[in-house]
This record gives C-alpha cells, sequence and structure tokens, in this order.
C-alpha cells in the first residue's frame, strides 16, 4: 500500500458473543442479559429466549421481616407464610355447655383443661355424694358455675382464640 491511499475503513463488529454462546467456555447460570441493543433478554443456560417486557415493574426493598427469592429481575420480597388455626365459635361452645356443660365438654373446646377436669370431678362426686347431702352442694356449685359460663363464654371463646398454642 502506498502512502497515498486511504487505508480501509474497519466496519463496525457487533459485540462478542456472551461466554455462554462461545465454544469451549462454561453456561453462565439462567437469568436476564443485556443483548446487542440493550434490551434485556432471558437466558435460560443453554438457548435464548424472550425479551423483557417494556414496562417492567421496579421492585422495591422489602421490610427486614420479609422473605427475598432470587427472580429474573432480582429478588422479590415474598409474604411470610402465617399458618391459619381453625378459630373456636361461640356457638359450638355455648351447645356443648347446654348438652354436656356437668362433664365440662365446653372447657375440653376451649382448651381449658384444668377447669374442664376440675368440673368433672365435682359433677359426678357431686352425684354420688347427693344421698349424703354433701354432693347437693357440689351439684349447685357446678350449677352456678354453669350461668357464670354461659354468661360469661364470649370472653371465654375470644381468650381461647387469641392463646398462641
Amino acid at each position: 500500500m502506498s502512502d497515498l491511499e486511504p487505508m480501509p475503513q474497519r466496519q463496525p463488529q457487533p459485540p462478542a458473543l456472551p461466554a455462554m454462546e462461545q465454544p469451549n467456555q462454561p453456561a453462565a447460570p439462567a437469568g436476564w442479559y443485556p443483548d446487542n441493543t440493550g434490551q434485556l433478554r432471558w437466558w435460560d443456560g443453554s438457548q435464548w429466549g424472550f425479551y423483557a417486557p417494556a414496562h417492567a415493574p421496579s421492585y422495591q426493598a422489602a421490610p427486614s421481616s420479609a422473605v427475598h427469592v432470587p427472580s429474573a429481575v432480582g429478588y422479590l420480597p415474598v409474604a411470610p407464610v402465617v399458618l391459619v388455626r381453625a378459630t373456636k365459635t361461640v356457638g359450638t361452645a355455648v351447645v356443648l355447655l347446654l348438652f354436656l356443660g356437668g362433664f365440662g365438654a365446653h372447657h375440653f373446646y376451649l382448651r381449658q383443661y384444668p377447669q374442664a377436669v376440675i368440673m368433672i370431678a365435682a359433677w359426678w362426686l357431686g352425684w354420688m355424694t347427693s344421698l349424703l347431702g354433701i354432693g347437693l352442694l357440689l351439684l349447685l356449685g357446678v350449677l352456678i358455675w354453669w350461668i357464670v359460663d354461659l354468661c360469661t363464654m364470649r370472653s371465654q371463646v375470644d381468650a381461647a382464640n387469641a392463646r398462641p398454642y
């Protein structure tokens, strides 16, 4: 080439293919990667997939109590799992009180085990000793307790539902 001839202009070359498309290179993990145009495109580990939507949502940092899960566009906050247990109902407790109150069934239903055992013991001891006269006092005590439970059933159910276990 002589000094007077202009040097041929090099045509702009596209950027080198990513490592995942070059032979003898380890494959990149699946994820979103920018292509030659700057748009994000999905790489599944072996081939290119679809483009990211133009209106991709932006995710803000979640509160520190939230769990973060890796996703295609970063880390997404995931709400913590809340286990919901069945709640006790006033209707069921009242039905148990009316029909099986002397046996303390409503206390067992509300997980008030000491009260249930005491009510059963007073109920049966009252009936067994009623011929001696002492049992009538025990049965009267159970009847008063039964009436108090009937009047306070809503608050007892609310307290049972508020307990963490």
